[in-house]
């Protein structure tokens, strides 16, 4: 291998010097102190010069054995394409509703031949209830196939989400809290959770209607976490950089969810009612009837509510359809609305002033009833 080159100006220096070193040296060995001291003065020869000499050298050597030393190469690791089965395992780690041996089945169902429409079959059929996850699952095979069935499976996804656009974004925003409220035990999976979410988003009713709806699917203890979950399913997709449904409508939903927890909070307060209300009809020596529960007592407040144009008669005549025939039943029924008037949530009512009103037509009611029943002691 050739040597360092070494620059000409330098290599002439470098010549000079050593030759000069050189018959400084030889003089000195032939010629007395003095004789040395004379030459030094002849030859200009300088110690220090010398010596700055040498040090130049050693770094030139330094440098040209640097630039001889093998330069260190780069490893590069080989990185090894992921196989169809790791890709699922990573989608079922990120979704475990995402089977990763349903994923590698569907894969499997697939060919070169495999038209757009066979991609949606085979997918649906397996995520049909839930387009959320079928279109995560077509996900998954954009990531394992390539060339014409890659372009096929594209364009299966876009046909998907088109057909499919409110359900597939409205289950996406509210994932996290259907796999949350789920854990706490409602719903027999998340999917019918954001199923429950899509049917109240995509197809909105009264408050009133939707719950005579829920407490048929669901038992009292179950709807407050129902509540629970479409208030903060509703919040999640608000948030959401694309919501499901108009930002608008789904503040109008938020509100007619609260009014929904209203009615709820009149269930919640019947229920702990009910020990008192026992023990004043054991007081008053009148068996409480067993067939009357929480439920039936909120839902006819509810629809005292819900009276256009309330009366003392026609609350009379409602306490009597719940079972109550004598003054004393009414009273401890009536006693317990006009509480109710007071403690549940100003959103049962129309205005303050319908407030205001049922509230005193309860109490003329009660004033009535007393009456009556005062006259029937003294007769």
């Amino acid at each position: 291998m050739a040597g360092p080159i070494i620059p000409a100006s330098f290599a002439t220096a470098q010549a000079k010097a050593a030759k000069a070193l050189g018959k400084q040296i030889a003089a000195a060995q032939d010629l007395s102190e003095d004789n040395f001291t004379s030459s030094v003065a002849q030859t200009g020869f300088n110690p220090a010069a010398s010596g700055r000499l040498q040090r130049q050298l050693n770094r030139s050597k330094t440098l040209v054995e640097r630039k001889k030393a093998p330069e260190e190469t780069l490893k590069v690791e080989e990185v090894t394409p992921e196989s169809d089965e790791d890709l699922a395992h990573d989608f079922h780690r990120r979704n475990s509703e995402l089977e990763t041996n349903l994923l590698i089945y569907i894969r499997r169902r697939l060919n070169e031949d495999s038209s757009p429409e066979d991609v949606i079959d085979s997918v649906t059929a397996i995520f049909k209830d839930d387009p959320t996850l079928a279109h995560e699952a077509m996900g998954y095979l954009e990531r394992v196939t390539d060339g014409p069935l890659l372009e096929t499976v594209k364009q299966a996804r876009q046909i998907h989400y088109e057909q499919n656009e409110h359900s597939i974004i409205a289950g996406r925003n509210v994932d996290s809290v259907a796999k949350y409220y789920h854990k706490l035990g409602l719903g027999e999976n998340p999917t019918e959770l954001r199923n429950l979410y899509r049917d109240i988003t995509l197809n909105p009713r009264e408050h009133n209607v939707l719950f005579a709806e829920l407490s048929k699917q669901y038992n009292f203890d179950q709807l407050e976490q129902v509540v629970g979950f479409l208030l903060k399913g509703l919040s999640y997709d608000l948030k959401s950089k694309g919501s499901s449904i108009q930002r608008p409508e789904l503040i109008r939903l938020m509100t007619d969810t609260r009014n929904l927890q209203s009615i709820l909070w009149v269930h919640i307060f019947f229920k702990s009612r009910m020990r008192l209300i026992r023990s004043l009809f054991s007081k008053a020596g009148v068996p409480y009837p067993k067939n009357i529960t929480f439920e039936h007592l909120a839902k006819q407040y509810i629809s005292l509510v819900d009276q256009k144009y309330p009366s003392v008669l026609k609350l009379i005549q409602q306490t009597e359809q719940l079972g109550f025939q004598s003054d004393v039943e009414k009273s401890i029924i009536l006693n317990q609305f006009r509480d109710a008037t007071r403690q549940l949530s100003p959103r049962l009512y129309q205005s303050v002033k319908h407030r205001q009103n049922l509230r005193l037509v309860i109490i003329e009611t009660l004033e009535e009833v007393e009456a009556e029943d005062e006259e029937a002691e003294e007769a």
